[in-house]
């Protein structure tokens, strides 16, 4: 084996084991988000989630176009000096502490503007997280930078459960909208001591490096709040014209349609950036690589977001009670939407490349039609009948596409693929998951099978298997029928065929 192909084979090596410690992080931290969004929309009502969620948004938005990116400075920067991390440290705990005074200074006129006190009171508990999150140490990039991932398994899986025990126990005992703050509040805190915990860090005051970073962030920054801005107006523009339930079936449906893709292909697009950048200077193993990446992400991505749309209304019913069947067909368009934004990632490509300022060009350009699409369908919604409810996520699905088309030109802008070149890691997928959808839809209408499937666990049970079985054919229908090109699917059958190997290699060298 030359050094080029050894070198490969060691970073595919490494980018699988981290993707493995990645993958076992979020899979056990979505679990428990799961589990604690079902177990707390049990224990409370709508109104109490949309409450939250309008303080959130305010949260999100103050705290995105504050926020400073440094850990992605950090990745990105050549050869970080100590003075480096200090300047991170330094800069998060100042916009921190910026951004907590703010928060507990606007709670006041917010809660005049909604006419609810209970805003001033949640304004200030968000202000001490925000604090508390400014501490962390900026000093685990450099496990990152080297691809080691372990860490984000003891991060998110420690905050996520403490947060999930604090949160449970409060809305058991008091039935109260605190329980969803002051459990973000236990999750931060654990979450700052533990990234002390796995890498002794002592903090020192110091601005030196802050031209270095800030050199590189300060795009992302503005990228961030513009994007925050247009997903985060959402509840507070539907909380000016619908009460507080509405906002909640709004806010958790949308949570949970995007919670399987977006949750689930996470290990994957993680590894994107360290991995781009890695390869900035070749820029033909760049579009090779991302190319890959996408079509791995396509396959998984288009059966997930079309598979929850189908089975949304069972599982509400199931999970979280009739309650919560507003919130149906908030999941359906917003779960199918999630599955078509999965395939485009120009954000870690415009990173890898240190172009994040044309990320930030294409998210002002969004805002700019997004947010009449979404004022414009709030308006509709209410004239035709429909709702402000759907109003709103009718507007917000036709801002995303929007988005994903944006999306497609700049990263051709940046690589020099085609948009038919990109979409074309994705056709097959697309349209195995359409058949899968056409089918299972087809089939369940049958008055004999609706009467089988007596119950909402039933039919989530035969539908996951049914689709996952029109899924798998379907889709390799389709490669047989491009002549088994290149892909993600061949890609799929040679791990597949290389662990098998394995298995028998070890059974091999087990007996004498």
């Amino acid at each position: 084996m030359d050094k080029a192909a050894g070198k490969t084979e060691a970073n595919r090596k490494t980018l699988t084991k981290g993707a493995s410690w990645i993958g076992s992080s979020r899979l056990i931290a979505n679990a428990i988000g799961l589990v604690s969004t079902l177990v707390l929309a049990r224990l409370l009502m709508p109104e109490d989630f949309g409450l939250v969620a309008i303080a959130e948004s305010v949260f999100g938005l103050v705290g995105a176009l504050t926020e400073l990116m440094l850990a992605n400075s950090l990745i990105q920067h050549r050869r970080p000096r100590a003075y480096h991390y200090h300047t991170a440290w330094t800069l998060n705990l100042a916009r921190a502490a910026l951004l907590a005074a703010m928060m507990a200074l606007i709670g006041f006129p917010f809660a005049l503007v909604y006419g609810d006190d209970r805003f001033v009171g949640l304004f200030l508990v968000l202000a001490g997280a925000t604090l508390i999150g400014g501490l962390e140490n900026p000093t685990l990039v450099i496990m990152w930078r080297k691809l080691i991932f372990w860490q984000d398994f003891v991060l998110n899986v420690s905050s996520k459960l403490v947060g999930f025990l604090v949160a449970v126990a409060i809305a058991y005992f008091f039935r109260s909208y605190w329980a969803l703050v002051i459990g973000a509040l236990a999750a931060q805190a654990t979450r700052v001591a533990a990234s002390y915990v796995i890498r002794p860090y002592r903090p020192r005051f110091s601005l030196r490096g802050h031209r270095d970073l800030l050199s590189f962030s300060v795009w992302l920054t503005l990228s961030n709040g513009i994007q925050t801005a247009n997903w985060r107006l959402d509840p507070l523009l539907l909380g000016l014209f619908v009460p507080s339930a509405s906002v909640g079936h709004f806010s958790v449906g949308n949570r949970l349609a995007y919670l399987p893709v977006k949750e689930g292909l996470g290990p994957l697009r993680s590894l994107f950036f360290p991995a781009f950048s890695r390869m900035q200077d070749d820029m033909h193993r760049l579009r090779h690589a991302y190319l890959n990446g996408q079509g791995m992400v396509a396959l998984v991505a288009m059966p997930v977001g079309f598979g929850f749309a189908l089975i949304a209304a069972p599982m509400i019913e199931l999970a979280l009670g009739r309650n919560w069947l507003p919130a149906v067909p908030v999941i359906q368009i917003f779960a199918a939407m999630s599955a078509i934004q999965a395939c485009e990632s120009v954000q870690p490509l415009a990173m890898a490349l240190d172009r994040t300022h044309l990320v930030f060009r294409r998210d002002v350009q969004v805002f700019l039609v997004r947010i009449p699409l979404v004022l414009a369908g709030l308006a509709l919604g209410a004239a035709s009948g429909a709702g402000a409810l759907m109003g709103i996520v009718i507007g917000a699905a036709a801002g995303s596409l929007v988005l994903f088309v944006l999306s497609l030109r700049l990263v051709t802008a940046l690589s020099g693929l085609s948009i038919a070149r990109q979409l074309s890691v994705a056709v097959r997928p697309l349209l195995a998951a359409l058949v899968m959808s056409a089918g299972l839809m087809l089939v369940t209408s049958e008055p004999a099978l609706r009467a089988a499937l007596d119950g909402p666990l039933t039919e989530i049970a035969f539908s996951i298997g049914a689709g996952g079985i029109l899924y798998v054919a379907a889709i390799s229908l389709f490669w047989i029928a491009s002549g088994r090109r290149d892909g993600a699917e061949s890609a799929i059958l040679g791990l597949a065929h290389r662990a098998w190997l394995g298995v028998r290699h070890r059974g091999r060298t087990s007996h004498p």
